[in-house]
């Protein structure tokens, strides 16, 4: 790896801190764009054509919401203009960064071209600002209706595209949008952090064992991937499910989020066994430890919920 591509790195991660510890919504808004810009770079390492297509797709996508989110947060940190116009900016642009319904076009274009450690640095670090912002800025009642509707839509429509898609890129693509949908719906229960990081994990492994073509243990982490028990994902939709009840939200709130999870499933399981069976399976012995993790780890937290 090259000196620049070292660099370009660290200023990646390091957005995401600059972001969230800012006092001030410009330095918020640079430490986010300083992250999407740190990853063209690292992503134009690579060079195939397929690779150099989707940056440029992820770029002029990411552009578009940077701009919405810029005079959204203008009218919003500095102006003192809570009005519909300077809310709709910032809610649109924050539908476009995240790739949720119905702005999730991109999602599965651009990450079909790209290696699996880029998809994954876009979709664990360069989340944590957008994920942050949301839970910074008060919307209002209106505008909080919408995101749980785009949310439980994304959940919908990540398990609806994932059933028509055969390649493993593409799954991991569908999955990012109903986790998305996910992501968001747990706001609402106070559990966005804790969704985020068990998500990370569980991600980060299953991209890992893809990378090195352990495919045994890829589709065991698939599984954990798809929320199934007794695995750690499952916990955490456990976890969120109960929130929304402790909360009072409808039964038919509940019933098409739990659905949702069910439909998503369908397209889990038939790549877990494409994984499963294919010849070069891998051995056991060096992801046993993070397969345990992700078992007892799933366990423990249905007993402390």
């Amino acid at each position: 790896m090259s000196f620049l591509i070292m660099w370009f790195s660290g200023f990646m991660f390091l957005s995401p801190i600059i972001s969230i510890s800012a006092t001030n919504w410009l330095f918020f808004w640079v430490g986010m764009e300083m992250g999407v810009l740190s990853l063209l770079p690292i992503i134009y390492n690579h060079g195939t054509l397929l690779v150099s297509e989707s940056s440029m797709k992820y770029f002029l996508v990411q552009s578009v919401a940077s701009i919405l989110m810029f005079f959204g947060g203008v009218m919003i940190f500095m102006l003192l203009t809570f009005g519909w116009l300077s809310e709709s900016f910032m809610f649109i642009s924050l539908l476009l960064k995240m790739g949720l319904f119905p702005l999730h076009f991109w999602v599965i274009p651009v990450l079909s071209g790209l290696w699996y450690p880029q998809i994954g640095l876009i979709l664990i670090p360069l989340k944590v600002p957008p994920l942050a912002l949301i839970n910074y800025i008060s919307f209002n009642d209106m505008i909080m209706i919408i995101f749980y509707l785009a949310a439980v839509f994304s959940m919908w429509g990540g398990g609806l595209l994932g059933n028509n898609l055969s390649n493993i890129r593409g799954m991991i693509s569908a999955s990012s949008i109903a986790h998305t949908g996910w992501l968001i719906i747990s706001i609402y229960v106070g559990k966005m952090w804790c969704y985020y990081l068990v998500y990370s994990f569980v991600l980060i492994l299953t991209l890992s064992f893809i990378w090195i073509n352990n495919y045994l243990m890829s589709g065991l982490l698939v599984l954990s991937l798809s929320g199934l028990p007794p695995f750690i994902m499952f916990s955490m939709k456990y976890l969120v499910v109960w929130g929304l009840v402790m909360d009072g939200f409808s039964v038919l709130s509940l019933l098409v989020v739990v659905l949702s999870a069910v439909v998503s499933l369908n397209f889990y399981l038939k790549s877990s066994y494409s994984f499963m069976l294919n010849k070069k399976k891998g051995g056991l012995n060096v992801g046993v430890m993070f397969m345990t993790m992700n078992l007892i780890g799933g366990l423990i937290l249905l007993m402390y919920i």
